[in-house]
């Protein structure tokens, strides 16, 4: 199934692959607390809401007054929800995610970042997710729990109490907890171009996000790492990037450092190979 994103003037077509691609890039702002999850509220909110059938494009004072509280329960968010719900609401645009009517009309603050409040609740635009991926998350449940979960996977562990509901995804995700993400567990793939073909990340690194954001690790028992199952226990000893001297905290290994410190825990990534298809592991 594809769909059709209007970008401008140019009209695109979108198909599973390209939303899966747009969440799995979208980054939240590092701020000095650490992550500013306020995009990813949002789109969880707009998910919730193609998912339940509600229009693709509703006014500032919907989505403010709807995600300005979520950021404020859920995301510790110590403003007011007016100023929180306005930041997501204007930056998601660069991410492919979201369109805001008339935005050129707004008057901007004076550094131009983003408009002011007084001009958004005066002007009232309309907003939404593109017509493509709203139409596919529509008509493909499926596609929709994949977006949520690499979401929830990525930026809400543990997930808060009442998020899924409050943003009217608890009915989509009951029952997919473990079968949301792709590949499934238990999937085969002939090499790592297929699954590469399939859903996207690097050819030939063996530490590499796929197309939806999460961080993947490859282990082949036939080297050339020494890897290998731990006995008695569901893990691999898996050894980073680089076959002779010190390992370095660059590529890979930095991505794994990251992620492990974003995450605040070890062992929360995904491992797959090539002759077994995708496993989890985690501590």
């Amino acid at each position: 199934m594809m769909g059709l994103l209007v970008l401008g003037e140019v009209a695109q077509t979108v198909d599973r692959r390209a939303v899966i691609r747009l969440i799995g890039a979208l980054k939240p702002a590092q701020r000095s607390k650490g992550e500013a999850l306020h995009r990813p509220f949002l789109v969880l909110w707009a998910i919730g809401e193609a998912v339940r059938g509600m229009p693709r494009q509703q006014r500032w004072s919907v989505v403010r007054d709807a995600v300005g509280p979520l950021l404020v329960t859920h995301g510790g968010v110590t403003s007011s929800s007016r100023e929180a719900a306005l930041f997501p609401f204007w930056a998601l645009r660069n991410d492919g995610l979201w369109e805001v009517e008339e935005a050129e009309s707004l008057t901007m603050t004076s550094k131009g970042r983003r408009p002011l409040l007084s001009s958004l609740d005066e002007a009232n635009p309309l907003a939404g997710l593109p017509k493509g991926v709203y139409d596919l998350l529509v008509a493909d449940p499926e596609l929709a729990a994949w977006a949520v979960g690499s979401l929830l996977l990525r930026y809400f562990r543990p997930v808060p109490a009442g998020l899924l509901q409050d943003v009217g995804l608890a009915d989509l995700m009951a029952g997919r907890e473990t079968t949301a993400l792709r590949p499934l567990v238990g999937e085969t793939f002939v090499d790592r171009r297929a699954i590469a073909d399939s859903y996207g990340g690097n050819r030939v690194r063996g530490i590499t996000p796929l197309a939806d954001g999460i961080l993947t690790v490859y282990s082949d028992e036939k080297g050339p790492y020494a890897d290998g199952r731990i006995p008695e226990v569901n893990w691999i000893a898996y050894t980073g990037d680089g076959l002779s001297g010190h390992q370095e905290l660059t590529g890979g290994n930095k991505a794994m450092a990251e992620y492990q410190r974003e995450r605040g825990r070890c062992g929360t990534g995904t491992g797959r190979t090539e002759d077994s298809g995708p496993s989890r592991h985690g501590q």
